[in-house]
């Protein structure tokens, strides 16, 4: 699927597909969706988030888009730009 609205895109992301600009300049590069998730205290490394859910027994995770970037690292949290927003170069990618 190519020539995607962010709307339609996200929706795919949604779905569990992986999304992509064809005018991003790192190839390679795309987002996906980490799914919301109930960890339970015992489960955590985290530190702060081990303070967080202290005697609670779990803590939830919302969901969030994760970026691999160009770099070969993953960032999680990534936000799209308005001109991301407004782009129908978006697709779905394997």
């Amino acid at each position: 699927m190519e020539n995607l609205t962010f709307s339609q895109a996200l929706e795919a992301c949604k779905d569990g597909k992986k999304i992509a600009r064809a005018g991003w300049n790192g190839k390679g590069m795309f987002v996906w969706e980490l799914p919301a998730e109930n960890i339970t205290e015992d489960r955590i490394e985290d530190p702060i988030v081990k303070q967080i859910a202290a005697g609670k027994g779990s803590v939830t995770f919302d969901s969030t888009l994760r970026m691999y970037t160009a770099t070969g690292s993953i960032q999680t949290g990534w936000l799209a730009s308005q001109a991301d927003m407004f782009a129908k170069d978006w697709m779905v990618v394997a």
